[in-house]
């Protein structure tokens, strides 16, 4: 029987959300709002609501709902952007700030315990395979 590879991108995807999410916990957040941390943190110096719709292929209305219920927790500030009225100008609290780091932590133990599992060549194949399924989502 042939594996059915959509099927198992998406469990794979549900189980690394949910080992996000009990990490996440003990901080009381959920593992999108720690990639959304990341995410402001290593983004451009300027970071738009607009580019986290981009990054994390979200609608708009669901940027505004977890940015406004972050914001809400303290861990950011949103902002009209100088260069543009029209957008959103995201910045880290000092409490965001401190939560990031945790949040980095978590995310470089996970990247490095895979890069260490698969070989550059696979890992590489494995790229151009998840490549393929975001083109063909389009």
């Amino acid at each position: 029987m042939i594996e059915n590879y959509g099927r198992s991108i998406k469990l794979a995807a549900n189980h690394m959300t949910q080992n996000m999410d009990a990490y996440a916990q003990q901080f009381d957040l959920t593992g999108t709002q720690m990639s959304i941390l990341d995410f402001i943190v290593h983004a451009p110096a300027v970071c738009l609501q607009r580019d986290i719709e981009a990054e994390f292929a979200i609608r708009r209305s669901t940027a505004t709902g977890l940015l406004k219920r972050m914001a809400a927790r303290g861990l950011i500030v949103e902002q009209r952007y100088a260069g543009d009225t029209r957008q959103k100008q995201v910045t880290l609290t000092a409490k965001g700030q401190a939560l990031q780091e945790a949040t980095s932590a978590y995310i470089q133990r996970s990247q490095a315990a895979f890069v260490a599992a698969f070989s550059p060549a696979a890992r590489a194949q494995f790229s151009e395979m998840l490549a393929y399924w975001r083109k063909v989502s389009e």
